[in-house]
């Protein structure tokens, strides 16, 4: 079932489940504390959706990391790691300068552009990415290179240039059902904004859009299978 978070106020906050059509707390230390009584419910990966501008979806991220990273209390010899969508893989040399503690945050987010290419303010990750470092928890950067999803989004996938293509991972392109639901929800958005597009330009977007979350999969997939010997642990974090 989905999960809609209601915010009446700091203590009154809470997230309604419609599969048992009731309320849980807005604590999700709370749920994953219970998950180390069944670690077979939580192995290596829990991603947690946001809306990338929304104050109160950031703090409960924060309740969620806390309560991940008590993980480690059971198995220490676990690593854990946060992949935040935020940052590009290609970022990860200057993730792993911060994690280290090589670089503060203000240099962070000037190495990695961050006021450049993300519409999201640097307030609202900077105390997850501070909590992480003082963790001891690595920042893994997940996300495809903005120039390339816009690029196509311009001219498809077909047109990207072949030197190029062949560092892109293979991109699902034949779900029928995923496609129609993409078309649909763009169209309604489209008509509730004014805002028109054609069908190869819709198409386009959508092959752009498939991209970055297989883009992002394959980067979440690739920790993984690096830290796969020590049982390695990744939270991520992704929305809109």
């Amino acid at each position: 079932g989905e999960r809609f978070l209601r915010d009446s106020g700091g203590a009154h906050e809470a997230i309604f489940d419609t599969a048992i059509r009731g309320y849980l707390p807005a604590g999700p230390a709370t749920f994953l504390h219970k998950a180390r009584a069944h670690p077979e419910a939580l192995d290596r990966l829990l991603v947690l959706g946001e809306t990338h501008t929304h104050p109160i979806h950031h703090r409960i991220h924060m309740d969620a990391f806390r309560g991940f990273v008590a993980l480690r209390e059971d198995s220490p010899s676990r690593p854990v790691a946060i992949g935040m969508e935020h940052f590009y893989r290609q970022h990860q040399n200057y993730l792993d300068l911060f994690s280290s503690g090589r670089v503060s945050l203000a240099t962070l987010r000037r190495l990695t552009k961050w006021d450049a290419v993300s519409s999201v303010p640097f307030r609202l990750v900077a105390p997850l990415l501070a909590q992480a470092r003082a963790s001891g928890v690595r920042v893994v950067g997940l996300n495809c290179p903005g120039e390339v999803a816009s690029l196509v989004a311009r001219v498809g996938l077909e047109g990207v240039p072949e030197e190029l293509r062949e560092l892109l991972p293979d991109v699902e392109l034949g779900d029928v059902k995923h496609w129609e639901r993409f078309r649909r929800v763009m169209l309604s958005m489209m008509g509730e904004h004014g805002g028109q597009m054609d069908e190869q330009s819709l198409r386009r977007y959508y092959e752009a859009t498939t991209l970055w979350d297989e883009y992002m999969a394959e980067s979440a997939a690739m920790y993984l299978k690096e830290t796969e010997s020590q049982g390695g642990r990744l939270l991520v974090f992704a929305g809109t």
